[in-house]
């Protein structure tokens, strides 16, 4: 056993992971509310952590007596909302929306709501696709463990009786 090619080894991992960048978090902020009885106006606003893309979720589910929610229009920051469902289940969405960071997002829902309905909204923002710099570390450490594992010499242990 060599104790060089490992700590060789270990410094030329080291060197790629500081030398990789980052990869973006996904930032997740959800809302639940209850409107109140009859027609509603509310607002949400908040300062997008990340640069990259948005994606809205909002949606409404009947539950039970009194608990339906109908939304009439929703928009983010002027751009309304696309209608997957309607009735029982009220569901609206936009996709992936190109922010700045530190970007103001205001989502405006107006709608109407029975006594104990209540509806989620969801913001999802995801980071940057890697770079073509990252996916080349990646495969080039693959190709390192893969040279690694056919240079291991096999030990034959003989036992006698």
């Amino acid at each position: 056993m060599k104790l060089t090619g490992k700590v060789l080894g270990a410094a030329v991992a080291a060197s790629i992971a500081a030398i990789a960048p980052a990869a973006a978090d996904a930032t997740v902020i959800s809302y639940t509310t209850n409107p109140g009885v009859g027609a509603f106006s509310d607002s949400y606003t908040f300062s997008s952590p990340t640069g990259a893309s948005l994606s809205v979720y909002l949606g409404s589910i009947l539950s039970g007596p009194k608990t339906d929610v109908n939304f009439t229009s929703a928009k983010l920051n002027g751009a309304s909302l696309s209608v997957i469902s309607t009735g029982s289940s009220e569901l609206r969405q936009l996709l992936d929306i190109p922010i700045a960071a530190n970007e103001i997002v205001t989502l405006v829902v107006n709608g109407s709501s029975q006594l104990y309905g209540s509806y989620s909204v969801t913001f999802a923002t995801a980071g940057a696709v890697p770079e073509t710099a990252t996916w080349a570390l990646m495969v080039l450490g693959f190709g390192a463990v893969g040279y690694a594992m056919r240079r291991r010499v096999a030990k034959t242990t003989v036992a006698f009786a």
